[in-house]
């Protein structure tokens, strides 16, 4: 196309109307506005090129709908499968969002279980060495350690013998389960 100019057709609106207006090609053109033959051509290039880009992008947008890699679709198919793909993301978006809400309830949970179980830990420890002195101290109440050494000066009980029982242990160790032998004068 000789004769037609190298700038976009937009360019051409900055000019003043008395360049653009002329006598029309057709017969039936009465219009002292109509176009000129420079800017149908431009006109025609916008358009061509306009059509490219929406072709390129409209081709772009379908190869990022998962479903559609390399198929043949109309505008309207293309347009309708990205709105139920963008759908989706949301759908997906919203669900990662509870799940990533969800997940950090239970780091919370857990923190404060492990906070509980430490506590009781202590507690536990605490009980045990309470136990070990209770044990201890029953077990020196049962077998009291014997005196090192007589004192003297401690005052003596009177015992009748008649009333008095002979030693448990007699040398006898007690889990032998032997029983003392009384002599009865009666048999």
């Amino acid at each position: 196309m000789h004769g037609v100019p190298a700038t976009h057709h937009h360019s051409l609106q900055h000019r003043q109307v008395s360049q653009l207006t002329g006598e029309s090609d057709s017969p039936d053109a009465t219009s002292p506005y109509s176009r000129t033959p420079a800017l149908r051509a431009s006109h025609k290039m916008a358009e061509r090129k306009r059509r490219t880009e929406m072709k390129q992008l409209f081709d772009s947008l379908r190869n990022q709908i998962p479903a559609s890699h390399g198929s043949k679709s109309s505008k309207w198919e293309i347009l309708s499968k990205a709105s139920d793909y963008i759908k989706s993301l949301e759908n997906n978006c919203k669900a990662n969002q509870h799940a990533q809400s969800q997940l950090g309830q239970a780091v919370q949970d857990l923190d404060a279980t492990r906070r509980e179980n430490e506590s009781l830990r202590a507690e536990n420890d605490r009980l045990y060495h309470e136990m070990s002195v209770y044990r201890e101290a029953r077990h020196n109440m049962v077998h009291p350690a014997m005196p090192t050494h007589y004192n003297a000066a401690a005052p003596q009980l009177s015992v009748d013998p008649a009333r008095s029982l002979p030693p448990l242990n007699n040398g006898i160790h007690a889990s032998s389960m032997q029983g003392v032998q009384y002599t009865d004068p009666a048999r």
